[in-house]
């Protein structure tokens, strides 16, 4: 049983951008699923409101364009939800 689920998140994939719901158990992601609304027992649900979902920054690797390109997207989502 996942101790958290997550709706709404945008997860980045390699060029483009997901909306997913997300189980996490233990501290790791459990399950990603295309459905908002799953049929799971759970402790706690929250609304990620289309903010990023990140893994652990713990890969052996990094790709620095890709990250840079990210991040400067986030600044802007940031800002524009800011004002």
């Amino acid at each position: 049983m996942p101790g958290l689920l997550s709706e709404n998140a945008i997860f980045k994939e390699e060029n483009s951008q997901i909306r997913r719901s997300s189980g996490i158990r233990d501290g790791y992601i459990s399950f990603v699923s295309e459905k908002t609304y799953l049929n799971v027992k759970i402790r706690k649900k929250i609304d990620v409101k289309e903010n990023f979902v990140f893994p652990g920054f713990i890969d052996s690797h990094i790709h620095v364009l890709a990250t840079a390109e990210f991040l400067t997207e986030m600044a802007k989502r940031f800002r524009r939800s800011s004002q």
